[in-house]
């Protein structure tokens, strides 16, 4: 078998102070079908899955099932769920994805439907008794998380509940505040603990944060939004960080705000707003390989990639490049360096800035560099040379 390597040139400019940029869009294949509205999805084994929703007025509601490879831009069509709805909420949890809630012109959704992506099948698991539309869903591990939602009678919801997928049980957690309650809000997942943003509780556009710790079955209010309320946003994760994208605002005409809020810091950052066609709302966001992506609604079947900024110390000096391959990688990197330049030492960061790995004495990066026991993701490299000068590059860690 022939091994193609790939390899990225990453220029760096050596400036006196930290370089900053704004991160890159990057626009892929569109989704497979028309505009659809109300849909969920989530990402598991380095793809992406959505499904469900509706198109429009009555009967018009869903149950595709659609996988996106990254690595290959595609959109693959899977196994149609059990049944067709909207408002409904995905997560990934213990290797299989689920869905469940929501309803159609006939019925609420009682049942929880569970994805086997290696057969391309579903099965019915256990009954969510307590029936929602417009909920949110976060997955963590073994664990998925359904959060608010409205009820039969469109009232707003505080209420959360955990699935335990390896005992297939829902069991009920500690709830918001009954003030806090809300549906269409956004979740999200960072370092064990779930997060909730924005939403609607029905009348007013919703701007606050939450954080949800599962360990000790408690809720912290976080920085809220320093922008206007919004519903429908899409999220993802970059090491400690997340990303929120677009969403409905009191108008309705959907936003193209780009928000990134710290997890460590509890701060907000504004960056530079969304580049599709429209406003992106009404759609899932996922994380691969260190890499965000957006699905949109609102009536475009656009996806989109989002490549982080790099951020790194640097010294003075010139312009200069660091060749990178493979990348992504999943063993080893090998830097190769300028003519002329040669690397003193190492030092490999993740994507929150926590040193990975050092080393002090490197004689030869062009050896390589062993990464085979990372976790998958997106990773800052900073080369510190003999003329005392800092190059930075970066590189994705794909599943081995």
């Amino acid at each position: 078998m022939k091994t193609i390597i790939r390899s990225i040139i990453i220029i760096i400019v050596l400036v006196p102070e930290a370089i900053s940029a704004q991160g890159v869009w990057t626009r892929k294949a569109d989704y497979i079908g028309g505009r659809r509205f109300e849909f969920i999805g989530y990402s598991l084994n380095n793809k992406a899955y959505i499904g469900t929703g509706t198109y429009g007025g009555l009967y018009s509601f869903l149950g595709d099932w659609q996988e996106f490879d990254p690595a290959l831009n595609t959109w693959t069509q899977k196994a149609t769920l059990p049944m067709r709805f909207r408002g409904g909420a995905g997560f990934a949890a213990g290797g299989y994805g689920y869905a469940t809630n929501g309803a159609n012109d006939a019925t609420f959704i009682f049942d929880t439907y569970e994805y086997n992506t290696a057969g391309d099948n579903w099965s019915s698991k256990a009954t969510f008794d307590m029936v929602r539309l417009k909920a949110t869903g976060v997955g963590i591990g073994n664990f998925g998380y359904i959060l608010c939602g409205y009820d039969m009678m469109t009232s707003p919801m505080n209420d959360c509940w955990e699935y335990n997928q390896p005992a297939n049980i829902w069991s009920q957690r500690a709830s918001l505040p009954i003030s806090a309650s809300r549906y269409y809000a956004t979740g999200f997942a960072v370092n064990g603990k779930v997060y909730i943003f924005g939403g609607t509780d029905g009348n007013t556009m919703l701007s606050d944060l939450w954080e949800f710790d599962p360990a000790n079955n408690s809720w912290i209010q976080k920085t809220s939004l320093p922008g206007e309320g919004r519903q429908q946003s899409m999220a993802f994760t970059l090491g400690n960080e997340a990303y929120i994208i677009g969403g409905y605002p009191s108008s309705m005409v959907p936003l193209k705000e780009c928000w990134k809020y710290n997890v460590t810091t509890n701060l907000w950052i504004r960056l530079a707003d969304f580049p599709g066609t429209t406003g992106p709302a009404g759609g899932p966001g996922f994380t691969i390989n260190g890499l965000g992506y957006v699905v949109c609604g609102n009536g475009t079947p656009e996806c989109w990639e989002y490549t982080p900024e790099m951020t790194g110390i640097s010294d003075l000096g010139t312009t200069s490049t660091i060749e990178i391959y493979p990348n992504p990688a999943t063993e080893k990197i090998i830097l190769k360096m300028p003519i002329g330049i040669k690397a003193k030492s190492t030092t490999i960061f993740d994507f929150s800035g926590k040193i990975i790995q050092q080393e002090t004495k490197l004689s030869n990066p062009e050896d390589g560099i062993d990464i085979f026991n990372f976790q998958p993701g997106f990773y800052f490299v900073s080369v510190r040379t003999y003329s005392g000068t800092t190059l930075n590059a970066s590189f994705i860690k794909a599943i081995n």
